[in-house]
């Protein structure tokens, strides 16, 4: 029988198994060929007689090889060639794996956090070898920040160390021991946390002050290094006035040193152990108490003590006594009423006191007009306050000012 019977050709010819790095053909004298369209040749092989197959390695995942298989006789010579076409099997990428969501309520922590992204995939067939994770610059895609390798079986993994807030790209690839190649590439795009400002707490009575602000936030899940709190000038926003840093777990500042009916600005920022960014601004605008002027005051009955230098009426019979204390430059007057009195004579009584205790001499224009002045004081208060009033004065003319006794 010749090499020419298609029989014969099929009994040495078996069955072609095709694997990812090599293909094994059930022939005698496999011969294969990469780029069979381009003549280049790769390698043979020859195989003895009775051996119906061949193990091919080294080829490349995902390519295509032309193998012409000849027979050879001792007293033939040799077939012609069997031209056989396959293609190795592609090494696809590894499939994504579901991201974890962070739920509170369940307790369950999220794959994305402020400065970590878990990248998660699912086991690649193939993959002997282990996975190569790779992420990128997120200011330029083409920049590799970092390049890690895990062993076969593993099924993701923890980047540390990136920036609140920001978009990152992120591959991941399989290897196989039989080949330098690695596989088609699974990408991820993944996001960190923002780095969210502390929330505003509600104002407390007591919170603002003459001179004292007290600056209230909520606690922030990220916050376990601590809060700065900061403060300006109220006349240029620019300006810091004061810097403070408190612990995780502080939730007010008490700010001193400011003045009295002013709006003031102040910032909280949360700071977290694993990144130098702090966290958006809490900005917060408080104004400082009014130092308002003392308010009136009804006048006592019991206004004199026992250190007050007093002196009898001699006008009006209802006024029993009028007293007048001096203490620096304020006098407190106080009278008590015994049946019907006349204010005039009460007042005149209780300035003519305060005249002596000062020893002004009196003069023709003076006391008239003191009197008047006295007049109206002793109509609001029992407490009055007027500059000292000089012994070489020619009149007395007290006069009300705003300080406190």
């Amino acid at each position: 029988m010749g090499w020419g019977d298609a029989a014969l050709m099929n009994s040495v010819l078996n069955i072609i198994v095709l694997i990812l790095t090599r293909v094994q053909i059930e022939t005698i004298y496999p011969r294969p060929c990469r780029e069979a369209a381009k003549g280049v040749r790769v390698g043979s092989t020859t195989v003895s007689a009775g051996e119906t197959r061949v193990e091919i390695t080294g080829l490349s995942p995902g390519a295509k090889y032309t193998f012409n298989i000849e027979a050879k006789n001792t007293v033939a010579g040799v077939s012609p060639a069997l031209k056989v076409s396959m293609t190795t099997q592609k090494f696809v990428a590894p499939k994504a794996a579901k991201v974890i969501v962070a739920d509170a309520k369940k307790g369950i922590v999220g794959d994305i956090q402020l400065t970590t992204v878990i990248a998660r995939w699912q086991p690649q067939e193939h993959a002997d070898d282990g996975y190569v994770i790779t992420w990128f610059d997120p200011k330029n895609k083409n920049a590799t920040l970092q390049t890690e390798t895990v062993l076969a079986g593993a099924t993701e993994y923890k980047i540390t160390g990136l920036l609140p807030g920001t978009q990152y790209t992120i591959t991941v690839e399989a290897k196989n021991t039989t080949t330098t190649e690695r596989s088609a590439k699974l990408t991820i795009s993944a996001k960190t946390l923002a780095f969210v400002a502390p929330k505003s707490a509600k104002v407390e009575t007591g919170d603002l002050g003459l001179t004292s602000v007290t600056a209230r936030w909520q606690s922030h899940d990220h916050a376990d290094a601590g809060y700065t709190i900061t403060w300006f000038d109220p006349k240029n926003k620019n300006v810091i006035l004061g810097t403070e840093t408190v612990s995780a777990g502080t939730t007010q500042y008490k700010i001193t040193g400011l003045q009295p009916g002013t709006t003031y600005t102040y910032t909280v920022q949360a700071m977290n152990s694993k990144t130098a960014v702090r966290s958006a601004v809490l900005t917060v605008s408080a104004t400082t108490q009014t130092f308002a002027a003392p308010k009136l005051a009804k006048a006592g009955m019991n206004d004199i003590d026992a250190n007050s230098r007093s002196h009898s009426s001699r006008q009006g019979s209802g006024w029993r006594r009028v007293g007048a204390m001096a203490s620096g430059k304020s006098f407190v007057i106080s009278s008590r009423s015994h049946g019907k009195a006349t204010q005039s004579g009460g007042r005149m009584a209780a300035y003519s006191m305060v005249r002596r205790s000062l020893g002004v001499k009196s003069s023709s224009t003076g006391p008239r007009t003191a009197e008047r002045r006295f007049s109206w004081l002793w109509r609001r208060s029992s407490i009055i306050s007027w500059p000292a009033i000089s012994s070489k004065s020619r009149s007395c003319t007290p006069r009300p000012s705003a300080r406190a006794v």
